[in-house]
């Protein structure tokens, strides 16, 4: 069984690399920081595609995703977010769709798909209606990507993730940082 996952190189990517290789799954990944994976740009539909079809993976886990945030619904991190989240999400799935063998995908989302105006706890089911940037390119990611899996015929998984945190994080996360 072979992995690929998207953003190997970021916090959640690290871990998931480590739990499947505990697994005995073949890892392999892609980031856009060098290191001892394949380096793309998930804007790159033909090296997107070259990978894919030298790795066929049997897996994608799609966690690549900008950390750009903001409060604003409108400013200049949503275009840096769509295009990984909504255009780079395009490409690998039309990259996926091109195979001989069609891989699962998982793609991940983000809390912030919810409105935050609600209280308390949220439903799986609830009201999609983002306050931000992210969570407006989130949610664009998911519907899109639901699409084109059932259009190409492939098998998706889509999460929405709340407030990860564990070793390794980067600074700039509230739990983070009030543990150190």
């Amino acid at each position: 069984m072979k992995a690929l996952i998207t953003g190997i190189s970021g916090f959640s990517g690290k871990h998931l690399a480590k739990l499947l290789k505990k697994e005995k799954v073949r890892v392999t990944g892609i980031d856009v920081h060098k290191g001892e994976y394949y380096q793309a740009d998930l804007a790159d539909k033909k090296r997107l595609a070259e990978i894919l079809t030298k790795e066929q993976p049997d897996y994608i886990f799609h966690l690549a995703s900008p950390v750009l945030r903001s409060n604003q619904m409108v400013d200049e991190t949503l275009v840096k977010n769509l295009q990984v989240d909504l255009f780079g999400t395009v490409n690998l799935i039309e990259a996926a769709a091109g195979l001989k063998h069609k891989p699962r995908l998982l793609i991940t989302g983000t809390a912030a798909e919810y409105d935050v105006n609600v209280k308390g706890a949220r439903k799986e089911t609830g009201q999609l209606k983002p306050n931000t940037s992210y969570g407006l390119s989130k949610m664009t990611q998911e519907l899109v990507s639901r699409q084109l899996a059932e259009s190409y015929g492939l098998e998706l998984i889509y999460t929405r993730s709340f407030l990860l945190i564990g070793p390794g994080q980067k600074p700039g996360f509230v739990i983070n940082d009030w543990c150190k």
